[in-house]
């Protein structure tokens, strides 16, 4: 079960599995440029809004901020 959703740069030489020793399948990576967040807006800027919407949907990841 998915248990975590992260944000990580696509440029990081290193995968944060690796820092954070996940198991394989227990989180859920977004790797985009410099692990931005861009505000939500369905014409701009979707594509890391489709894949937060995509995990909390279907792969029922609780959202909350540590």
């Amino acid at each position: 079960m998915m248990q975590f959703l992260v944000f990580a740069c696509c440029d990081s030489r290193v995968s944060s599995s690796n820092i954070l020793d996940f198991q394989p399948g227990e989180a859920f990576m977004i790797r985009n440029i410099a692990n931005l967040v861009p505000p939500f807006n369905q014409l701009r800027y979707s594509g890391v809004g489709a894949a937060n919407e995509y995990v909390v949907a279907n792969l029922n990841v609780n959202l909350r901020s540590s």
